[in-house]
């Protein structure tokens, strides 16, 4: 069996040299280009493997130092640049994580092989949320973009479960903040979702969404306002 060895943690095992292409396709079988394509990091990985499907949607990835043969593909659709994507791939990252659609599209490799899987489906497509946190008199709260970096999201599934939680980076802030407004947009799959935002010098006091957010076919934006109870 061909492959190399690797000696994490001291120990030693076996790594495969792998590779995939293939081509991401909507359900009206049109090609999807920016698409995010992953594989799923085994336990212990220090690198994750991932792609961006071209103008045609084509995607190719390679794996050098694989240390198993049964992987996981995660197929997503392309959300705007520098927006947070606050549940994003690969999915086996978060272990709360449930439901079908998460779950990915089983590979088995050969070492030294090339599979082209032609034509995958989209299997997650994200909505965008507009979030405006204002004070008491619906004002713009956060209108320094320096507070915004000590921002920290938790997500919860219908479930109750915090699925993911997160703060957002420079690039995310410039990207997807208007600090003018006070709004910032982000990203979330298919689903039904509790969204909670803790404030800077506030975390004790989290801001909660007033009610379930539904995304769903046709992925419209949608806007919600945000007013922590103790700032006026």
């Amino acid at each position: 069996m061909s492959g190399s060895l690797s000696f994490p943690s001291g120990g030693f095992q076996q790594t495969y040299h792998y590779s995939i292409r293939g081509r991401v396709i909507d359900s009206h079988q049109n090609p999807v280009s920016k698409a995010a394509v992953y594989l799923d990091p085994p336990a212990g990985a220090h690198q994750i493997f991932g792609s961006t499907s071209d103008s045609e949607g084509k995607f190719y990835l390679k794996e050098d130092l694989g240390v198993q043969l049964k992987r996981k593909l995660y197929v997503t659709a392309p959300t705007p640049d520098g927006v947070p994507c606050l549940i994003c791939p690969p999915f086996n990252l978060l272990p709360r994580l449930n439901g079908s659609i998460f779950q990915g599209k089983s590979i088995v490799f050969k070492p030294d092989e090339e599979i082209n899987i032609g034509d995958i489906p989209v299997q997650i497509y994200y909505g965008l949320i507009k979030i405006r946190i204002s004070n008491k008199n619906n004002e713009p709260l956060l209108t320094d973009e320096e507070k915004w970096r000590l921002l920290y999201f938790r997500i919860r599934a219908k479930e109750g479960k915090v699925v993911a939680e997160s703060g957002i980076s420079i690039y995310e802030i410039s990207k997807a903040v208007n600090p003018v407004e006070s709004t910032i947009t982000i990203a979330l799959p298919d689903g039904v979702w509790y969204l909670e935002v803790s404030l800077p010098g506030n975390r004790g006091d989290r801001l909660k969404a007033g009610g379930w957010l539904e995304i769903i076919p046709p992925y419209d934006l949608k806007e919600i306002i945000l007013i922590p109870p103790s700032i006026t």
